[in-house]
């Protein structure tokens, strides 16, 4: 069985009390294909989380951003498929938005939501997006 591990970051790009969730458009990646996430992607090889951080978000959402923190919250996500198994290091970063306009009908999230601490539950999640967000609401909450 083929086994991988990535670096992937996700931001927790907010406005007042509300973060912004994308529904995951990858039907070529059941996995994550369909459940909602924070934005964010792989880190490319050599290139500084931070940094991964802003361009991921800029080709995602559109938007312009600030990492305001550089120790992320980190986790370990594995995923187990019938012919292979991908381990995920997860580094999430709170992200200021600096200026830009939400992307809609972009190739890799086919919906945003801006949601509450009260609408997490409504939501199904990838496992490193629901537990970056629990973290979030639970111990932060805000910007």
């Amino acid at each position: 069985m083929k086994k991988t591990q990535v670096i992937v970051v996700q931001g927790i790009v907010m406005i007042g009390d509300r973060v912004l969730i994308g529904l995951r458009n990858s039907p070529h990646d059941q996995g994550p294909h369909g459940l909602w996430q924070c934005p964010g992607g792989k880190v490319e090889f050599g290139e500084k989380p931070e940094v991964a951080m802003v361009r991921e978000l800029r080709e995602e959402t559109g938007f312009k951003t600030k990492v305001l923190s550089s120790n992320p919250w980190i986790a370990n996500v594995l995923w187990r498929f019938p012919t292979h198994e991908v381990q995920v290091l997860l580094l999430t970063y709170p992200c200021k938005i600096l200026s830009g306009k939400l992307l809609i009908g972009g190739r890799e999230n086919s919906d945003w939501k801006w949601i509450t601490k009260n609408d997490f539950k409504k939501f199904k999640f990838t496992p490193g997006s629901s537990q970056a967000l629990k973290w979030w609401f639970e111990q932060v909450g805000s910007l």
